[in-house]
């Protein structure tokens, strides 16, 4: 497992990355993410050691992205007509509107559609309190040539 070296921004915000290899196809770990799911339904691959930690310095509070909690907000079973559709798919299932074992399957949300936001933690006796903001993004700031100061490439 490798970790990157977080930046600091404005002494105010780190940012940081942990890059892992993919989940075993069997064993405890495995068990874990099956049973903590309720589901035997997983990507073929899944990075469990890959994070983006997004920290308030002072007051400790933190934004975490991760695979387990990502694939914990899929609702794998419910609003099944709500699952993208990829191209032809529709065309292939014409074409296999005979085919009897199509009865059979189960519906599940094969594509792993997530609306998953990132994890708010505290590692102080402070907690996140979020409310409704009619703040926006300042595009004219957004539009700034400024350097990037940090870049790194994930896959959950």
């Amino acid at each position: 497992m490798s970790h990157t070296q977080p930046i600091i921004f404005n002494n105010e915000w780190s940012i940081g990355t942990t890059h892992g290899s993919i989940l075993e196809s069997e064993g405890s770990k495995r068990q874990e993410y099956e049973t903590g799911l309720a589901t035997s339904h997983l990507p073929e691959m899944i990075f469990d050691k890959t994070t983006l930690k997004i920290v308030h310095i002072n007051n400790k509070l933190e934004i975490v992205f991760n695979a387990f909690d990502a694939l914990k907000s899929i609702d794998m079973y419910n609003n099944i007509e709500q699952i993208p559709k990829v191209s032809m798919s529709e065309v292939w299932s014409k074409s296999r509107s005979k085919d009897r074992e199509l009865d059979y399957v189960k519906p599940y949300d094969w594509t792993y559609t997530s609306r998953y936001k990132g994890t708010l933690c505290s590692s102080s006796d402070k907690s996140w309190h979020i409310e409704v903001t009619d703040q926006q993004l300042d595009l004219e700031k957004l539009k700034r040539q400024e350097p990037i100061l940090f870049y790194d490439e994930l896959t959950l």
